[in-house]
């Protein structure tokens, strides 16, 4: 049996959850790992009625399947569509794309968070946008 002990690991340009064997066990042990490719989308300055798209990418970086529960986006949801790729068990080594797109229609700051929930813990990818009036 493998006793793992789940934590985040915020990186300096990616998110990452790591699920670690226990200290002191003798052999090494699979290790189950998930990152996103950014905490942080953000659209500067769309015009008002028009629409941008940012793709960012979830994958297991570890040694073990990785279940991938849930994927939402808590936040300025009339604004923000969130469409992905992901299957429900992320293979090692795989990935899937997420795409958020900004889709504003009046003038104004709008954000959210891409919430990813896996079998070993949570991801967040926050999203900002700014909406202009057209030029």
């Amino acid at each position: 049996m493998l006793t793992i002990i789940a934590f985040l690991l915020p990186g300096l340009f990616s998110s990452s959850v790591h699920a670690a064997p226990v200290p002191g066990a003798d052999a090494p042990r699979p290790v189950a790992r998930v990152e996103v490719s950014t905490f942080w989308v953000d659209f500067n300055d769309v015009e008002v009625d028009d629409h941008e798209d940012e793709e960012f990418t979830l994958e297991n970086t570890g040694d073990v399947p990785v279940k991938v529960e849930d994927i939402d986006f808590d936040g300025d949801s009339d604004v923000f569509d969130l469409d992905q790729s992901c299957p429900d068990v992320l293979e090692p080594g795989d990935d899937c794309d997420l795409t958020v797109t900004f889709h504003p229609e009046e003038p104004g700051r709008f954000s959210g968070d891409v919430e990813i929930e896996t079998s070993i813990g949570r991801l967040h990818v926050n999203v900002s946008g700014e909406a202009v009036d057209k030029f």
